[in-house]
């Protein structure tokens, strides 16, 4: 019994150590796999607190690009407006006429726009006049230590509103200051501007004057006025102070009395800060999140193990990528926010200050419409398929892309070359463009692009540039093709800028010049080539301008045609012929047929028509004294318009000639079904090669068809014997051009008459 009984129970012990032993590994396995799996959540804790500090300063660093981005467009307006000449050299009076009459073309985030003199006095282009001697802002400016001053907060004195204005010193040619030009920009309008940027209702952006007045604030009772905190702890946090604190970050609490997160950062060029306040709770949610995970882990590794930590750290991961794209993504695109986007370009341009980039802005002419008649949701379906288009040319070709409002969509890349890329971006234009012309509801995109190469002499992109610099060059380079349809994309050089603010200034005059006679007719002679005697005369129009000097055509007219100012000139210059006409019949002096230029824009028929013979009765102008001449492109692009207005003036005995033909797309058929009387064939045919075979055997049959088709036939351009010759052995009808007499001033034009008729 004893041996029976040790063995026994020395087999019993031998069992319950294994178990021990067992238990005791599989305990410390556990106990091992959760103190890695703690440490392992820990770390990723860390991370995402690493990550929600450089979000947070990265969303302040944001605010303050933008907010200093509307101050620089700001100061480039107003730029604008100083660089006239009317403000440079006019008297108070005439430059407050002046802002009154042309408040169209005050920018769009401005409430209005002023000029103020030396005395305060005040004038906005809404017409409205009043004293600003007690502002501020015009203490610091007329103190002169200023070119340009952000003022305070205040609410204006013409509209009640509470803003903020942005100014500019100006000078007399002498460099003495006269007063300052300005803007005034509504608070509720930064905070529309700043709240496109944001991303939660946890997360409120904020901007604050030198003086800790809020200026931006999601709550809009809160704008003009300054915050302290209630507990002691936190006053040290008031609005007053730290907007002289600088870029930092810390803990306070806001006017709920919650514990928020605050980061700030000073705005450039200015004393002013931006900020945003991110409650506690939002990290302290996935604090909460994590230590659930933590407990669950703890409990499912006793089964699962090192398997089911693996998988916990991969679905960590893509929770913590989900929360960070959360604040970079447009939601309805997926493509980068702007803001992001200009963070992450800056980071590429500070990290590769020798390297080539491109910006690209792009928008869709005609979107307001698709919205407006087609709805929002179709509006957001094209959107996402433009999007989608550059997330592809992401894919292939590298860079980032963004949305920004509305339509404005940006892409950002380094380049190998810029003939290289562009070679690219024309080949991802053209299908862009098939993809959209092709659909249910059809867009244009329009693109500006703008480079930056390393520095070399003599090159307009060369040299280091901001992010902000190269958007609004890119800008500006598709603002200079709004009104062209037929050109997609323009790239950005100084000529262009130079363009756009000449066009401006003429845009700003020439309503004025017409009123004051400065636009003026010549006549250049028709000479038959049979008589070499004057047989008709062209009316060319020109502008002697005080403000800009004396302009040829081609300066203007395209411009004119664009902005629709063309009609009003066409009938001008009409009243100036007609008036000619009936001086010389009056005389009792030589007349001859004289063309004037139709342009395309007139497209209502019987408008023109009642206008045009209203003035021709008035002067009682013959029929055959008058030949009206339209361009070759206008037939090909309006041709349903044209037919029925050369109709209605053959119906009342007027010659119709088609100017430049040859330089364009008409053909037989097209000449057929608009009736023309005269052909008026382009200089260039004569300037290309004129003395070549070739050329002149295509001349020949062009002149060959003419007669075929029973037309009058015109060279212009006409300048050498040799040319002359030519024309006339293959018996063109007239001609016109230096050889015989360049364009004449009226009373050049009377002698030249009575001395060829």
């Amino acid at each position: 019994m004893h041996k029976s009984f040790t063995f026994h129970t020395l087999s019993k012990t031998s069992r319950l150590l294994k178990r021990i032993i067992i238990l005791s590994l599989f305990g410390f396995i556990c106990l091992f796999l959760y103190i890695m799996s703690s440490i392992a959540l820990n770390q990723v804790k860390k991370a995402i607190e690493e990550q929600y500090i450089e979000d947070g300063k990265n969303l302040a660093r944001t605010y303050a690009i933008t907010f200093q981005n509307i101050i620089t467009q700001a100061h480039l307006s107003l730029d604008m407006y100083a660089n006239s000449d009317v403000i440079n050299r006019g008297s108070t009076q005439e430059i407050a006429e002046w802002f009154a009459a042309n408040s169209y073309i005050r920018p769009k985030n401005f409430l209005n726009a002023f000029y103020c003199d030396s005395s305060g006095e005040l004038y906005t282009d809404s017409g409205k006049n009043v004293n600003v001697s007690d502002r501020d802002y015009y203490r610091a400016i007329m103190s002169g230590n200023y070119i340009y001053h952000l003022g305070s907060a205040v609410y204006s004195k013409t509209t009640g509103k509470k803003i903020i204005h942005v100014s500019r010193a100006v000078y007399t040619s002498s460099g003495e200051l006269k007063g300052f030009v300005g803007g005034s920009i509504e608070l509720a309008s930064i905070n529309k501007i700043l709240a496109s940027a944001q991303h939660a209702n946890d997360i409120q952006p904020f901007i604050l004057d030198k003086d800790g007045i809020c200026i931006s604030h999601p709550d809009e009772d809160a704008l003009m006025t300054t915050f302290t905190p209630q507990e002691d702890e936190y006053k040290i946090y008031a609005t007053a102070n730290i907007s002289k604190i600088g870029t930092t970050t810390f803990n306070s609490i806001n006017e709920h009395g919650e514990k928020v997160h605050v980061f700030i950062e000073r705005i450039k060029d200015c004393n002013w800060t931006a900020g945003v306040s991110i409650l506690d709770k939002k990290i302290y949610e996935t604090y909460t999140k994590l230590d659930h995970a933590k407990k669950v882990v703890f409990l499912i590794v006793i089964f699962a193990g090192i398997l089911f930590y693996s998988f916990t750290n991969i679905v960590l991961s893509v929770l913590r990528k989900r929360y960070e794209s959360t604040l970079k993504r447009d939601p309805l695109t997926e493509l980068l926010t702007r803001q992001h986007l200009e963070i992450e370009a800056t980071k590429q341009l500070e990290q590769n200050p020798d390297g080539n980039f491109v910006l690209i802005e792009a928008d869709f002419t005609g979107f307001k419409f698709i919205n407006r008649n087609y709805g929002e949701k179709t509006g957001n379906e094209t959107l996402i398929t433009f999007a989608n288009e550059l997330k592809d040319l992401c894919f292939v070709y590298g860079g980032i892309a963004a949305r920004g409002y509305a339509d404005h969509f940006y892409y950002f890349n380094q380049i190998n070359s810029l003939a290289k890329f562009m070679a690219t971006f024309r080949i991802s234009q053209e299908n862009i463009e098939r993809i959209a012309t092709k659909g249910k509801y059809p867009f244009s995109p329009k693109y500006g692009i703008s480079f930056m190469t390393p520095q070399k002499e003599d090159d307009i992109n060369s040299g280091k540039k901001s992010i902000a610099q190269l958007i609004g060059e890119a800008s500006m380079a598709k603002q200079s093709i709004k009104n062209n349809n037929d050109q997609a994309y323009a790239v950005f050089n100084t000529n262009m800028a130079k363009r756009i603010l000449q066009e401006q200034r003429i845009e700003q005059t020439m309503e004025k010049a017409l009123a004051r006679g400065e636009f003026f007719v010549v006549y250049q002679p028709k000479i038959n080539l049979t008589t070499d005697k004057i047989i008709g005369a062209e009316a060319l129009v020109r502008w002697n301008s005080p403000e800009l000097g004396f302009l040829t055509p081609d300066k203007f007219i395209p411009l004119f045609e664009s902005n629709g100012f063309i009609k009003k000139l066409d009938f001008a210059v009409y009243e100036m012929v007609f008036k000619f006409l009936r001086s010389q019949l009056d005389k009792n002096q030589p007349v001859v047929p004289i063309s004037i230029n139709m342009s395309r824009s007139h497209v209502n028929t019987q408008t023109f028509m009642k206008e045009f013979l209203k003035r021709i009765e008035k002067y009682d102008i013959p029929k055959n004294l008058i030949e009206i001449e339209i361009l070759e492109r206008s037939v090909a692009n309006e041709k349903p318009i044209l037919q029925e207005i050369t109709k209605e003036l053959h119906k009342h005995g007027f010659t119709v000639a088609m100017d430049d033909f040859g330089n364009g797309e008409s053909s037989l058929t097209m000449l057929n079904s608009v009736p023309i009387d005269v052909l008026k064939f382009d200089q260039n045919f004569l300037k290309n090669n004129a003395d070549s075979e070739k050329t002149e055997q295509f001349i020949t049959s062009l002149m060959k068809m003419a007669q075929q088709l029973q037309k009058k036939t015109v060279f212009e351009g006409v300048e050498t014997e040799e040319q002359r010759d030519f024309l006339k052995s293959i018996n063109c009808d007239s001609v016109q051009g230096y050889f015989y007499s360049k364009p004449l001033l009226e009373e050049d034009f009377v002698k030249f008459l009575k001395e060829h008729s």
